[in-house]
């Protein structure tokens, strides 16, 4: 085996809980009652099928269970097996994919400091990898069948994201329910900013209002009018902090999601007439998906052969620093967000110290075969930054997020963008010179 023949597929898990830990901890606890466009209700009924159906595919890949054992802590951190992820990651985790954060949220992130990918230039990298053919390699392309029970699944999802109105005059709200609403807040027998709106939609139990607001509702009828006395969280909004408020709520009409679909609700939410064809329209769209899926993870499957096959003679310390940085940058963020310290993280994953810094040290190598690799490649085909090409994706960076080449770079690390933008052309000339073999992956039950 060579040396850095590493077990990538371990590495390219989904984050488990820690991750939906992360984002528990960093949402906000409560939502002023203005922001009713957040709602789950309302973002799928403005979602197009094709990304529900997206949507649906992804979460049932996330559902998977975590691998267990000593192996665990590699499926927390982000997919850190291949470096194009990592660099993709330092471009989009900072300001400029972040432009709507909120104020303390922007100032969080400038009070980071960048960390830049470390320099080849000075590296001795014919000395440190020896790098196989890469061009005219075979990569499949596995394309996964859609099967009755993946229609099925979706249309499930789709139904409890697309409730129905209960035509029951005398039905009461219950929990999981959507309520249409018109409300009025008022502090101090005034109005406030943010605190009123009609035709609102609001699953009940989502919590995206205050505490009492949603809860409140349960229990009523479509057509009455509820006036609810409630307070103000301490850590809301400086101004409204632990104020009581009261807010007038009518509920124009409640929905709930059909167990069984039917032709009015096909008609209500999508373009077509009768359930077979919606089925169908589904079945097509999970197809694409599947499809465009598989073209996405060529390019991964074609980077990691080439790595894979590679053989890594020295691993320079100072590229070790670093993938043992990120790393552990990695961990200890999950770690924060879990409430934790990395040691009690570690702890709580069933690691030893002993155990932790091996991987730690696996993943560092594994960062660094990938390093060595593309340096290896882009002096082989004179790749430079003075490059068409390479002007030409940094422009598109430019551009996406209207900032000037200096604002780019200090924003992201100057290295951090040339590695990212020579791996993309790496990876490119390797997709460009492959044979691709399309092939039918196993379907979920099959596996």
């Amino acid at each position: 085996m060579k040396e850095n023949e590493f077990e990538t597929e371990e590495k390219l898990t989904q984050q488990p809980d820690a991750e939906k830990t992360a984002d528990d901890i960093t949402a906000s606890p409560t939502v002023t009652p203005v922001e009713e466009e957040q709602t789950e209700e309302v973002q799928a009924e403005e979602t197009k099928e094709e990304e529900i159906t997206e949507e649906q595919t992804q979460e049932e890949a996330s559902a998977e269970p975590a691998k267990k054992g000593k192996k665990k802590i590699v499926a927390v951190i982000a997919a850190a097996a291949v470096v194009v992820l990592v660099c993709v990651a330092v471009l989009v985790g900072r300001k400029i994919a972040g432009q709507k954060e909120d104020s303390s949220a922007q100032e969080e992130t400038a009070a980071q400091e960048v960390k830049d990918m470390p320099s080849l230039d000075n590296i001795d990298v014919d000395a440190c990898v020896t790098i196989p053919e890469y061009k005219g390699i075979t990569v499949e392309k596995q394309v996964t069948p859609v099967t009755d029970e993946d229609v099925d699944t979706t249309i499930t999802y789709s139904l409890s994201y697309s409730p129905m109105e209960v035509s029951d005059e005398n039905a009461k709200v219950e929990e999981g329910d959507t309520v249409n609403i018109d409300y009025t807040g008022t502090v101090d027998g005034e109005e406030f900013d943010g605190g009123s709106a009609e035709d609102t939609d609001l699953m009940i139990g989502s919590g995206q209002f205050i505490e009492g607001f949603e809860s409140g509702l349960v229990g009523h009828v479509k057509g009455d009018t509820v006036e609810l006395n409630l307070t103000f969280p301490e850590d809301y909004t400086e101004d409204l902090a632990g104020k009581d408020v009261v807010f007038t709520v009518t509920i124009n009409a409640i929905k709930r999601p059909l167990t069984e679909i039917t032709e009015e609700w096909v008609q209500a939410n999508s373009d077509c007439k009768t359930i077979e064809e919606y089925r169908e329209s589904v079945r097509k769209d999970l197809e694409e998906y599947n499809n465009n899926l598989a073209e996405e993870n060529l390019q991964t499957q074609a980077w990691q052969q080439v790595v894979t096959d590679s053989t890594v003679n020295e691993y320079p310390e100072e590229l070790m620093e670093y993938g043992r940085s990120v790393f552990e940058d990695q961990v200890t963020s999950n770690a924060q967000a879990s409430g934790q310290t990395l040691e009690e993280f570690v702890e709580a994953q069933g690691m030893t110290q002993e155990e932790y810094e091996e991987q730690k040290e696996e993943y560092s190598k594994n960062i660094v075969a990938q390093m060595l690799v593309m340096k290896a490649i882009t002096d082989a085909e004179n790749f430079t930054e003075e490059d068409e090409e390479y002007q030409e994706i940094l422009d598109a960076y430019l551009a996406q997020y209207g900032l000037e080449e200096d604002e780019f770079y200090e924003q992201n690390g100057k290295q951090n963008v040339y590695q990212s933008i020579m791996l993309q052309r790496v990876c490119q000339l390797i997709m460009d010179e492959a044979n691709i073999e399309e092939v039918q992956a196993q379907t979920q039950a099959e596996s």
